[in-house]
C-alpha cells in the first residue's frame, strides 16, 4: 500500500461553500483542514475572477451575516454590500404575495448582496491566513477509495491523503458525490 498523508478534514471544493465551511471548523476548533480546489485560488492584490467567484452577486441572509460577524469577516463583506431592507416573495401565476421588511422586523437589514469576487476575495485572505488550513489549488481528486475509519483520497499530482471526514463541496454536479455514490434529486421552481 502507497503511503498515505493522514488529515483530520479534506474538503472537497473552494467555493463559497468550501471556503466557508473550512473557516467554521477552524474556528470551532478543528485542528486542521486541507481545501482541495480544482481551480486556481491565488491571494491576489484584488478580488479573483473564478468559476465560483465571478461578477454575479449572491444574497447573504442576516443568519449569514452573523456568521460572517462571528468569524471577524462581517465587516469586510460589508464594505463593498447593499443592504437588503424589503424582500417580496410571489410566484408568477399564483394569488398571494408577502412583503418582509427590516423596519417591521426589528432589524437593521435582512441581509446583503454582495458581488461573489469581494466575498470570494475576503474568503482566501481568511483562508490564507490560517496557517492551519492548507489550500491545494489548482488540484483534482483522481480516485477516492472507502477505509474501514474513513477515506483515502487520490489527487491528480499523486498525493494521497487519507482522512476520517470527508466533504463533498464541489458544487451541483459533484463529482466527488458521485464517486461515493449518493444520490441526489433536483427539481426545476420554476
Amino acid at each position: 500500500m502507497e503511503s498515505s498523508e493522514n488529515q483530520p478534514i479534506v474538503i472537497v471544493g473552494g467555493g463559497m461553500a468550501g471556503a466557508l465551511l473550512a473557516l467554521l471548523l477552524r474556528h470551532h476548533g478543528a485542528a486542521a483542514v486541507t481545501l482541495v480546489e480544482s481551480h486556481p485560488l491565488t491571494l491576489p492584490d484584488e478580488p479573483p475572477l473564478t468559476p465560483s467567484f465571478d461578477a454575479r452577486s449572491t444574497a447573504l441572509s442576516a443568519g449569514t451575516l452573523e456568521v460572517l460577524d462571528a468569524l471577524g469577516l462581517g465587516e469586510a463583506i460589508r464594505e463593498h454590500a447593499a443592504h437588503i431592507d424589503t424582500v417580496h416573495v410571489s410566484r408568477r401565476s399564483r394569488l398571494g404575495i408577502t412583503r418582509l421588511r427590516a423596519s417591521e422586523e426589528g432589524v437593521p437589514a435582512l441581509g446583503a448582496v454582495v458581488e461573489n469576487r469581494w466575498l470570494g476575495f475576503v474568503l482566501l485572505r481568511a483562508l490564507y491566513a490560517d496557517a492551519a488550513i492548507e489550500v491545494l489549488a489548482p488540484e483534482r481528486l483522481s480516485a477516492i477509495r472507502r477505509l474501514d475509519d474513513g477515506y483515502q483520497a487520490t489527487l491528480e499530482s499523486g498525493r494521497t491523503l487519507s482522512t476520517p471526514l470527508l466533504i463533498a463541496a464541489d458544487g451541483a454536479g459533484s463529482r466527488t458525490r458521485e464517486w461515493l455514490g449518493v444520490s441526489a434529486r433536483s427539481s426545476d421552481t420554476g
